[in-house]
């Protein structure tokens, strides 16, 4: 059996910013409680091999962790995108920049 430990901020919703993505290398996974996706695609860039995210079938519901969960659009669009990341980590079997990995977020849709 192997354990497993993800990087995590108790915060809901965690702010983009407070994120310390040098210490993220040092942790298997991103347990990302920020809003939007954008946070947890450059975790698997820097090398995350595991995401965790909050999931609701719609925000209307209400439920205790609403606001900052994924509704079943934005988790496939997640999924698409960490595909593509995988995938270009493996090809370069390395990790990606970080200052490459943030420009590339902030011109994603």
């Amino acid at each position: 059996k192997k354990i497993t430990f993800c990087y995590c901020i108790s915060e809901y919703p965690t702010d983009f910013k407070k994120i310390n993505w040098k210490e993220i290398r040092k942790f298997d996974g991103f347990s990302d409680h920020t809003l939007g996706i954008n946070a947890s695609i450059v975790a698997i860039g820097m090398g995350a091999t595991i995401i965790e995210k909050h999931f609701t079938l719609s925000r209307d519901n209400k439920g205790p962790d609403s606001d900052f969960s994924l509704e079943p659009h934005e988790l496939r669009k997640l999924c698409q995108r960490l595909w593509c990341w995988g995938l270009t980590c493996q090809m370069k079997q390395r990790s990606l920049p970080v200052t490459n990995l943030l420009e590339l977020v902030k011109l994603s849709p």
